[in-house]
């Protein structure tokens, strides 16, 4: 591999520095959209039977680290 040159090693440089934020803001991005997505198929998937994702809740248990399920119909 040949040594780049100077003012190519500067603009290398400093896109490393701006790469990293940029990807993780579109990688938080895609993720809200994909949970959108998910959640937007189980309400399609709950609505005949009366229900939404809105009625159910997910509790971290901090010491296992597991979760559980809660059930809400008022929602």
């Amino acid at each position: 591999m040949t040594p780049l040159a100077t003012a190519d090693r500067r603009i290398v440089q400093a896109q490393l520095r701006a790469l990293p934020p940029r990807t993780k803001a579109a990688q938080e991005a895609e993720t809200a959209e994909m949970w959108g997505k998910l959640k937007d198929l189980g309400n399609g998937i709950l609505k005949p039977f009366g229900l939404s994702t809105d009625n159910f809740q997910m509790v971290k248990d901090e010491k296992t680290g597991g979760y559980s399920m809660n059930f809400n119909q008022g929602q």
